[in-house]
């Protein structure tokens, strides 16, 4: 996404192929998700009901830092990226301009189970029904980057 104009441009271009959601870079362009010119972008996605997804390493928080500790405490520093972006849209008010939009993060939580054979997350993954297979979800629109 380049500017929030042409995000607008792509989200209905998107819907019309028949893709079902969109999935955002971490770090925008234009401003940031909460600003006021996202707000048309928001509005659609909602009318077009596409939930808007960010996967975990679109964001440049927590990447490349620093960390004291195990692997696993580097995959939690690199989630808090997605946690970012979710604390600044709430704060930022585009759940109360948008009440009906819908965000899905997206972590597979790789990092996690490689430094802890038991992940959690793995095993919930594993256990619940109708959920995505890993690397299979094929409904949403990237835009690039």
């Amino acid at each position: 996404m380049r500017t929030p104009d042409e995000a607008v441009d792509e989200l209905r271009t998107a819907h019309a192929q028949g893709f079902r959601g969109v999935m955002l870079p971490g770090d925008p362009e234009v401003e940031d998700y909460d600003h006021v010119c996202y707000n048309e972008f928001w509005r659609l996605c909602v009318e077009l009901d596409m939930p808007v997804s960010f996967h975990i390493l679109t964001t440049k928080d927590g990447i490349m830092e620093r960390v004291r500790g195990s692997r696993l405490v580097h995959q939690i520093v690199t989630v808090r990226g997605l946690q970012n972006i979710i604390i600044m849209m709430i704060l930022g008010g585009v759940f109360d301009r948008h009440p009906k939009l819908n965000i899905v993060c997206v972590s597979e939580a790789s990092e996690a189970s490689e430094a802890s054979e038991a992940s959690e997350a793995s095993e919930a993954s594993e256990a619940s029904e109708g959920g995505f297979e890993s690397g299979s979800c094929d409904v949403g629109y990237r835009f690039p980057t």
